[in-house]
Formats: structure tokens, C-alpha cells, sequence
């Protein structure tokens, strides 16, 4: 069975933003249990905070911060740490040591964990964050990188190889950098990359905003009928400070994500 889709966020740093964010999915209805989608907070980390758990980057809190942050997420969210690191071979030790602080997987605070710009992580890697933390949903991130110079069907025959451990696989050219995808192509992709993994939710992201959220979702909708996952980062922050959020941003692409998804549960 598939996972339930989200609509998410990245790059919380603070408290008070968690708390502002999470008012303004409660006020558009996502507090809803009914509701087709479910709020993603995504927490950005990297090996670099595991070096130092007192530093944080323009996007990511210091790791001593992360269960801090975690428990302010509702428990009928998603909190999700969204995971970089450059030492690939070591992935599953690393997302061990971000889950063991302060036993935030022991302790409920957070399951869900998104590969961010690793190629193809190793399957024996990702088996054995799988066999130490057996409820962790796994988020694999389609970067760019991986995409560039392929076909649909070179993409699709290496992410089948993924489902069954993955819970989600998000078609993600921007990396959080707020660059808009290839609508066609993408469209394409997440066809058939369903078809080929039954047990996984298919998402897309890069460059949704308040100004192009419901429009982008009607055309994906109308294209692709499955229920799927959007992520939001880039466009949500500050034009003077990007590493916070600009809540009034934030509310635009909520609201809007709100009112489309709920007009096509009318239909």
C-alpha cells in the first residue's frame, strides 16, 4: 500500500517558525484527518552538522537542536530529516547517528528520512537503515544529477530497484534551489515510475510558490491522476535572509495547495 502524500516545506531553523507554519496548515484545513494530504516539515541535515553538533548552516539547525525542533511538530504530521552527506558508503552509520540524538527514533519524534543528492544511494546501505530502524520511511530524492542525459526508461529500470524500501521517490532537478522542472518530462516520469513501483508514493519538486502552486498541481493532476507529493524550499524564503522562511510566502503556497487538492476531492 502506498504511503499517504504530503504537501511539504524544508529548511525550518527555528521554533517559532515550526509554530508559525504549523498554524497556518491548521488554519487551511490539513489538521483534517480526512484530508488527501498530509504537512511535511522537512529538517535539513548534513554530515557537516554530525561533525559539530553545536553549528548550523543557512538552512539547517545545529544537530543539538533537531529533537528540540521535532517534538514542536504536531504528532499527525511528518517530520522528515531531509539527509546529505558525501560519504555515501557510510550513509546508513551516519542516519544512525542523527536518529540516536537524544533517541529521537526511540522516542517518536521523527521516521521519515529524505536522501538528498546522493546518486543512487547503495541498496545495501539503505537495506541496512531498514533492518536498524524498521518503521523509518524512506524518502529516495531523483536529483538532477541522475536524470540528466536519460531516458524515462534508464531512470524508472534503476528506481525499481528501490521499491519495497522506499516509501516515497521524489522527482526533485531543483535541489532546493527554487528551479522550476520540466513539466513535460516530469509528468512522463512520474507515470512511469508508478507503474513500476506499486509500493511507493511518487512526488515532485522544485520551484513551487504561492504564485504557481495551484496552477502546477491542476496541470499535474489533470495529467496524472494518482494522488502525489509536492515539496517547497527555495521560493519559500526570504529575499534579504535566505536562510529563514517568509511566512507570508509560506502561507501563499499552503493556501493555495489547500484549495486546489480540495476542489479535486470534490470532483
Amino acid at each position: 500500500m502506498r504511503a499517504k502524500p504530503y504537501v511539504g516545506i524544508t529548511g525550518f531553523k527555528t521554533v517559532s517558525e515550526v509554530k508559525a507554519v504549523n498554524a497556518i496548515f491548521n488554519k487551511s484545513d490539513f489538521n483534517n484527518n480526512k484530508f488527501s494530504h498530509w504537512p511535511m516539515f522537512g529538517f535539513i541535515v548534513t554530515d557537516k552538522r554530525l561533525a559539530d553538533f553545536t553549528k548550523g548552516g543557512t538552512q539547517s539547525p545545529p544537530a543539538k537542536e533537531l529533537p528540540w525542533l521535532l517534538r514542536r511538530v504536531p504528532p499527525h504530521y511528518l517530520p522528515m530529516i531531509h539527509y546529505y552527506t558525501e560519504n555515501v558508503g557510510n550513509l546508513a552509520a551516519e542516519i544512525e547517528q542523527v536518529f540516536s540524538i537524544s533517541s529521537m527514533y526511540e522516542y517518536g519524534d521523527c521516521s521519515a528520512v529524505q536522501l538528498n543528492n546522493v546518486d543512487w544511494p547503495p541498496i545495501t546501505e539503505i537495506k541496512k537503515i531498514k533492518q536498524r530502524f524498521s518503521s523509518m520511511d524512506i524518502v529516495l530524492q531523483l536529483p538532477k544529477q541522475v536524470m540528466e542525459g536519460k531516458s524515462i526508461s534508464e531512470i524508472v529500470n534503476r528506481a525499481r530497484d528501490y521499491d519495497g524500501l522506499v516509501r516515497y521517490a521524489l522527482i526533485d532537478p531543483s535541489g532546493g534551489l527554487g528551479i522550476d522542472f520540466d513539466v513535460e518530462k516530469s509528468l512522463e516520469l512520474m507515470t512511469s515510475l508508478y507503474q513500476a513501483m506499486p509500493n511507493t508514493q511518487i512526488g515532485i519538486a522544485g520551484g513551487f510558490s504561492g504564485e504557481n502552486v495551484e496552477e502546477r498541481i491542476q496541470v499535474i493532476q489533470d495529467y496524472y491522476i494518482e494522488p502525489f507529493c509536492i515539496d517547497a524550499q527555495g521560493k519559500l524564503r526570504s529575499d534579504a535572509d535566505k536562510g529563514r522562511l517568509d511566512l507570508e510566502k509560506v502561507q501563499r503556497y499552503i493556501t493555495g495547495a489547500a484549495r486546489v487538492l480540495r476542489e479535486y476531492e470534490i470532483r
